[in-house]
């Protein structure tokens, strides 16, 4: 009995749905396509059951369960989510997608970058710095007192008097620089050189030039890639998160035992549909908004599959997606299918979607899905219902399709700019500046011992 495979003998059920990409989408002629629609026609087409889809675009993810509840609708499709108050009143079919919620926004606004010479003490912890500065400071009191003892030095018949001066060779050896007539100096300073010279040279130059050009080499244009860092710049009111409405996992991050994530939860602004929320988005994007400007800056909450999406389809110069690391999400989420509770053949679905896994299926859709994102971009489908929505999006200009792995679209590299570099840039400058001065201060200097010697 229990090899026996399930049939339903054309036996129709009702999905109710909530349209998004990647999971269930439409086009003018109605024709359905998505990674859950795939697995609901795999699932009919073994298990011998027809589908009737109704779209629940009009309503809430509230009234979509409620229907569930009711037992008007077999099943809810669309990338919803596990929760505990939703698992009192429905049950899940095995999790086919474990995904994270994540935040999007637009690229001038998680640029934070500005001047800032950290960098250049960012290679070497500030203990190190504080131990660097201790050491110079007593070679500069231990060269003083070699030099008072130190007996002058005749050079070259000229009579000058040559006096070598430790904390002076320290210097020269930390930026690597030659050090002249160190061979003239006594002996206790040739030795402490020798030292200096070996651990400022090859263990502190070389570590501190070889992270800097590390860093300088893999610069990171984005600052605002973290939930900490998303967090601060709502404590500073810089930030409105935007969230779904009447949907439990947002208020979710409102009751988070987490001080970020609820903080991000509390600054929250709900819309009525993901399609708002991308197109605030997008137009924030064209009006090359900062945190600097005036009026409120929007970040939208999502998970990250649904938001990668929509970073393929607008463009990754519209739409601003962290790296997916654990420091940028906000909460884990299991992705299911929602099913009535007197559902009796949960167990035979639930293998299926096992399998499914197993086989790599559900990869293989995303990929698809992703392609056909792609496509689209650069051939806008006719949405009738979408016009409002999406009109934005489809007279964007035509753009070359990139070529990036879907799963990391930060693999790219990219080439050293002014904003990479400016902090060496500024460096320069003010080294100029300084130089500049000291040459004034030594001028002046001459002028004034050249009058003093005239009028003696």
């Amino acid at each position: 009995m229990s090899s026996m495979v399930l049939n339903f003998k054309q036996k129709s059920f009702t999905i109710g749905f909530m349209e998004d990409q990647p999971f269930i989408s439409t086009n003018g002629r109605h024709d359905r396509r998505g990674i859950e629609v795939e697995m609901m026609e795999t699932l009919a087409k073994k298990f011998n059951f027809t589908i009737n889809y109704q779209s629940f675009r009009q309503s809430t993810w509230s009234y979509l369960y409620d229907n569930l509840t009711n037992e008007e609708i077999d099943f809810v499709i669309g990338g919803t989510v596990m929760t505990t108050e939703r698992l009192e009143k429905v049950h899940y079919l095995y999790p086919h997608l474990f995904d994270k919620f994540t935040f999007a926004t637009s690229p001038s606004i998680a640029n934070l970058d500005h001047f800032d010479l950290n960098i250049l003490i960012r290679p070497m912890d500030s203990s190190v710095w504080l131990l660097l500065a201790i050491t110079l400071i007593i070679l500069l009191f231990v060269g003083r007192l070699f030099q008072s003892i130190q007996p002058s030095i005749q050079f070259n018949n000229h009579h000058q008097n040559i006096r070598q001066d430790l904390f002076n060779i320290c210097i020269h050896h930390l930026f690597r620089q030659s050090v002249p007539l160190l061979r003239l100096a006594n002996r206790p300073i040739k030795i402490c050189s020798m030292f200096w010279s070996f651990t400022a040279v090859i263990i502190l130059a070389n570590n501190y030039t070889g992270s800097l050009c590390s860093m300088l080499a893999l610069p990171s244009h984005y600052s605002m890639d973290t939930t900490i860092k998303l967090a601060k710049q709502c404590r500073n009111h810089h930030i409105i998160t935007l969230g779904i409405a009447n949907s439990r996992p947002y208020q979710s991050l409102i009751e988070s035992k987490v001080e970020e994530i609820q903080l991000i939860g509390q600054r929250m602004q709900f819309i009525r549909n993901y399609a708002s929320a991308i197109k605030i988005i997008i137009e924030q994007s064209r009006r090359q908004k900062t945190l600097s400007s005036n009026g409120p800056s929007y970040v939208f909450i999502s998970t990250r599959l649904r938001l990668l999406f929509k970073m393929i389809y607008a463009g990754k110069n519209l739409v601003f997606l962290p790296p997916n690391t654990e420091t940028a999400a906000l909460l884990p989420l299991y992705v299911a299918i929602a099913i009535t509770k007197s559902f009796a053949h949960r167990k035979q679905f639930d293998r299926m979607i096992f399998y499914f896994h197993s086989y790599g299926m559900f990869n293989h859709w995303i990929r698809m899905e992703a392609f056909r994102a792609m496509e689209s971009r650069n051939f806008p489908i006719d949405h009738p219902h979408d016009q409002d929505n999406d009109a934005d999006i489809a007279q964007q200009p035509e753009e070359k399709k990139s070529k990036f792995n879907i799963f990391n679209p930060y693999d790219a590299m990219n080439n050293l700019e002014f904003n990479d570099l400016k902090s060496i840039f500024f460096l320069y400058i003010i080294s100029i500046l300084i130089t500049l001065i000291i040459f004034l201060i030594e001028f002046i200097t001459s002028l004034s011992s050249f009058k003093r010697m005239i009028n003696s």
